[in-house]
């Protein structure tokens, strides 16, 4: 997966198996968060751009999309469909599991967008 770099001027390669989508920069362009596929399990990563290396912030069945940062980087949220599908918000340090902070219909179109000011908006509709 190759990503525009954060504010321009080239791209950023991401090579390791698997595979990587919904690439987004952190707001201080350090970190990726992105959903990779690594062994038929897609799931919520961060990645230090630098070192390339991976904090995997979900690890479960389900099908996560649409993964944005929180405007202070230590939060990403995401849509996720299955089992108790909904927003959810998880710590970019991998160090807590996800939680919800709303109920979903059980897809992910309309997916939320992003954290801005505590309230979520963006998203092809939804939001609130």
């Amino acid at each position: 997966m190759a990503v525009p770099e954060h504010g321009g001027g080239g791209h950023v390669g991401v090579k390791r198996p698997g595979h990587y989508t919904n690439a987004a920069w952190s707001p201080d362009g350090t970190k990726l968060s992105l959903i990779a596929d690594r062994g038929n399990q897609p799931d919520v990563y961060s990645m230090e751009v630098k070192t390339k290396a991976l904090t995997r912030l979900t690890n479960d069945g389900d099908n996560e999309s649409n993964p944005q940062w929180s405007p202070d980087g230590k939060w990403v949220s995401f849509a996720k469909a299955g089992g108790q599908p909904g927003l959810y918000l998880a710590p970019v340090a991998g160090d807590a599991p996800a939680r919800r902070l709303a109920e979903g219909n059980g897809n992910n179109n309309n997916a939320p967008g992003r954290v801005a000011g505590g309230r979520w908006g963006g998203g092809g509709g939804g939001g609130a």
